[in-house]
């Protein structure tokens, strides 16, 4: 379906899971909801996806297209008109933040900008082998836990550790399979990742035991119904990771896998409000 496509490949699918982890975030704090914050992180990390999506496809115009990468062809036009009007929210709303919120985001800018924008020699931070998962992990984790901290004006406390560990690990355990989607265009570009390292099946290990790390941790950070939705939740993760053992479509890694952190934040979101923990 174009609705469906769009909604995947423009990378609004992405900026809503942002945006749902760091809802999750504000309401595990009983902090006030901040709509210039939500609205920040979705708008900012739309324009650093599309960018990405957009640097991508440029360093790869003289290569055989995949499945992932033609569709952004077909709808560059659309999502570099959707690059530009987020960044110009993600530049308005910026003012309305908290001064030390401010200084954190262009602390994580920095790197996020070198990730995707070759500024080194002409390489990008992802290209630089091995880094791009842990920097995908580093950067969530701090968008979506730090970010809505320090806008709450909230001290330090273990549980903001605790959290950002959870956070990481997850982000971590689904940003692996990914390697294994990207191999080719890995290795066109001469990266190293994890998955070249140790192997498909050692990297479906891998990322299966972060899950069940990761569903061991909620217990100790979430109440009781929530931590018990995310074991489900590691589960289902677990499944969708060990059917990338065989080639699959690219919707199983930008609809399911990506969906399964639009997931956590919505299944967390809505049993606050249910249970009014």
């Amino acid at each position: 379906m174009p609705f469906i496509r769009f909604l995947l490949y423009s990378n609004i699918y992405i900026a809503l899971a942002a945006l749902s982890l760091s809802l999750q975030t504000i309401l595990l704090l009983n902090g006030a909801l901040s709509l210039f914050l939500l609205g920040e992180i979705f708008s900012a990390s739309l324009a650093v996806y599309v960018l990405h999506s957009l640097v991508s496809l440029y360093k790869l115009r003289n290569t055989p297209l995949n499945e992932r990468f033609s569709q952004i062809f077909r709808q560059k036009r659309s999502i570099f008109i959707l690059f530009v009007l987020a960044a110009i929210a993600s530049g308005v709303l910026f003012f309305y933040l908290e001064h030390r919120t401010k200084i954190a985001l262009v602390i994580a800018a920095l790197p996020t900008f070198a990730y995707v924008v070759p500024l080194l020699r002409g390489k990008r931070l992802r290209d630089f082998s091995y880094l791009k998962v842990f920097l995908v992990a580093g950067v969530w984790a701090f968008v979506t836990v730090v970010l809505p901290w320090l806008e709450m004006g909230l001290s330090f406390r273990p549980l903001l550790a605790a959290l950002f560990l959870e956070r990481a690990i997850f982000i971590f355990a689904i940003a692996l399979p990914f390697d294994i989607r990207d191999i080719e265009i890995e290795r066109m570009l001469a990266v190293k990742t994890i998955q070249a390292q140790i192997g498909i099946q050692k990297t479906i290990y891998l990322s299966c035991s972060l899950l069940f790390i990761w569903a061991l941790l909620v217990y100790f950070i979430y109440p009781m119904p929530i931590a018990l939705a995310f074991t489900v939740l590691a589960l289902l993760s677990a499944l969708l990771v060990i059917v990338c053992r065989k080639a699959q479509p690219d919707y199983h890694y930008t609809a399911f896998l990506d969906g399964t952190i639009l997931l956590q934040g919505g299944l967390a979101a809505v049993l606050f409000l249910v249970f009014r923990l």
